[in-house]
């Protein structure tokens, strides 16, 4: 996974069956981002992305989310904002990179 962008995001009190994060999931092919959650922690490995649709679908989960849910979803979107700036462009899928970051909820 050298190609991909991994963000990490502690995750406090979200169940790791979380559906929410599953649909989320679902929405993408896993080879353009995934989500791995675990009991502390989400791993996002981002290689692609079209960010205008990114943003539409988390605010749609987001508005149908409550309390530790919904402050995850804004945590995913806010990490993956920042890195817009760097090659992430509006309906474009770029390339994510070659870093690792870390970020905690």
């Amino acid at each position: 996974m050298s190609d991909y962008k991994i963000i990490k995001i502690h995750t406090g009190n979200i169940n790791p069956d979380n559906t929410t994060i599953e649909r989320l999931s679902f929405l993408y092919p896993k080879e353009d981002i995934s989500f791995e959650l675990t009991n502390n922690e989400l791993v996002i490995n981002l290689r692609q992305l079209d960010f205008l649709d990114f943003r539409n679908n988390i605010q749609t989960l987001a508005k149908n989310s409550h309390g530790e849910t919904s402050r995850l979803l804004d945590a995913i979107f806010n990490n993956i904002e920042k890195i817009k700036s760097y090659g992430l462009r509006k309906n474009v899928k770029q390339n994510g990179g070659n870093y690792e970051n870390k970020t905690r909820l």
